[in-house]
């Protein structure tokens, strides 16, 4: 490049919408800048990784911007800048935000865990395995909310235990009712009682007709008491 040769010197380099597609590789290029620290691409077209592993051939590049680039469409935020940390092991600077400790090493085991069961790896992946040994994938925790309980029914002497959906209203609970209560929605009292506080707290009055059945955070083992108003 024109550049290298006109300043071997030189320590910082924008190269913002450019439109630059690809980077060339050579040794001859990277031994233009040997003092290059700073880099900054925001806004070109680079869509493959591979781009993003030749900034590692230059010897002391710390700050780098790659903000605006097409081959983060498929990534939330968050993955790129971990792919990224993952992928240059000398950054220490990344758009614009210091990389700590603790983010570089969570960035490298993901980025492990991420290539481990794909069958085409990076080289970047056998160097963190490397370091970091071979890690176990991580386990899913569904913490989405409980959707359909198991729960007991009073009605008078009558009981009857049911497998009820969360996402209902009270209205529609009242109504899928009748069946065990022999009355009509309009004529019904219901009570939630909350099995883990039952000791402390009074059965509460279900009101609301338009109220999902969720928001009382309804647990296996609850119970609902019917009277008759």
């Amino acid at each position: 490049m024109k550049i290298g040769r006109s300043f071997p010197s030189l320590e910082a380099l924008i190269m913002v919408d450019c439109e630059i597609e690809s980077l060339a590789y050579e040794k001859s290029i990277v031994k233009m800048f040997t003092h290059l620290s700073t880099l900054n691409l925001n806004n070109n077209k680079l869509s493959k990784w591979d781009d993003i592993d030749k900034l590692t051939a230059f010897p002391v590049l710390q700050d780098i911007r790659v903000l605006g680039l097409p081959l983060y469409d498929d990534f939330t935020e968050h993955e790129r800048r971990q792919l990224l940390i993952g992928r240059l092991p000398n950054v220490v600077r990344l758009n614009g935000s210091h990389i700590s400790d603790n983010e570089r090493e969570d960035a490298e085991r993901a980025f492990i865990r991420r290539y481990m069961d794909k069958e085409v790896k990076p080289q970047r992946y056998f160097d963190l395995e490397a370091k970091h040994g071979k890690l176990d994938p991580l386990v899913e925790v569904d913490l989405a909310p409980q959707m359909e309980v198991t729960v007991m029914l009073h009605y008078g002497e009558q009981r009857s235990v049911r497998s009820i959906h969360l996402k209902q209203t009270v209205a529609e609970f009242k109504s899928s009712l009748q069946d065990f209560t022999g009355l009509p929605p309009a004529r019904m009292k219901v009570y939630y009682v909350d099995n883990g506080f039952a000791p402390f707290l009074a059965p509460e009055v279900m009101r609301f007709n338009a109220k999902k059945l969720y928001s009382y955070c309804v647990r296996d083992g609850d119970e609902f008491i019917i009277d008759e108003k």
